[in-house]
């Protein structure tokens, strides 16, 4: 299921959960034209959270995190270099899970998770293994996103870079293991051109922190009604949106998501 938005009162509201200081995943997405909820791509409902440290660590409750560097654990401690990713929906531990499966499901089977870390986790990720949108949205346009602390494409593609932006860090000790909502007011003149499972209209919104951290989520574009337009179910937002309203959500995932870590 995927949440719709109105263009109107473009508001979406993403509920994030903190595994481990500056992990994330996205576990809830709604829109403000529905009730209509979804999720970032990638989660897995079935892992439970919060706790104590004990549950938040890399197994099993870090294994949907989406990750946007390879190798997406750490190499240490050789501390090799490891790889921004700057498009897509990225890694996670599940996804190379599932690729170590089918091409060497015996290894994976017997190993401990160590030696997961050593054989999989801690090297370069192949790209197979990404968490990538679907091909019928991928042949969208490409050359559409608005760039900001969260990216949004309204091709529903997301593959440009964005740029680095790490003068300073962000942490937040105490937002560790806690769910967080975020509202993001999205422009006025908002296009979704995005198709996927017989529906159209489909963008996709990239959520980052600066430990590299984060996912997308994609929501449907749903125009509203003539009686909607005149006289909108929430904030006016006819003048449209200050020019660099996506960034002033910046700040505040930066001290969501907490310090840099693995």
């Amino acid at each position: 299921m995927r949440p719709t938005i109105n263009t109107i009162v473009a508001l979406a509201v993403l509920s994030l959960t903190s595994s481990v200081y500056a992990h994330a995943v996205i576990i809830d997405a709604y829109g403000d034209s529905s009730n209509v909820h979804g999720y970032g791509l990638g989660y897995d409902s079935s892992i439970k959270r919060g706790g104590t440290w004990a549950v938040t660590s890399q197994n099993p409750f870090q294994r949907d995190c989406p990750v946007f560097k390879s190798p997406i654990v750490p190499s240490y401690p050789n501390r090799k270099v490891r790889i921004y990713i700057s498009t897509g929906c990225r890694i996670t531990i599940s996804g190379i899970n599932v690729w170590a499966k089918a091409n060497n499901p015996k290894k994976l089977k017997d190993a401990t998770w160590a030696q997961n870390n050593k054989w999989w986790y801690k090297k370069l990720v192949p790209e197979t293994t990404q968490i990538n949108v679907p091909s019928s949205i991928t042949t969208m346009a490409k050359n559409n996103m608005i760039p900001a602390r969260k990216e949004l494409d309204d091709t529903a593609y997301c593959p440009k870079e964005r740029p680095r932006r790490t003068s300073k860090f962000s942490v937040f000790h105490r937002g560790s293991k806690k769910f967080h909502w975020v509202t993001v007011t999205l422009p006025a003149n908002l296009d979704c051109k995005g198709s996927y499972g017989g529906k159209d209209n489909i963008c996709l919104v990239r959520c980052e922190n600066y430990a590299i951290f984060g996912g997308c989520v994609p929501f449907q574009q749903v125009m509203p009604s003539a009686e909607v337009q005149s006289k909108p179910d929430g904030p006016d937002f006819s003048e449209g949106p200050e020019p660099e309203v996506l960034a002033e959500v910046d700040t505040t995932l930066g001290e969501i998501f907490g310090e840099e870590g693995s």
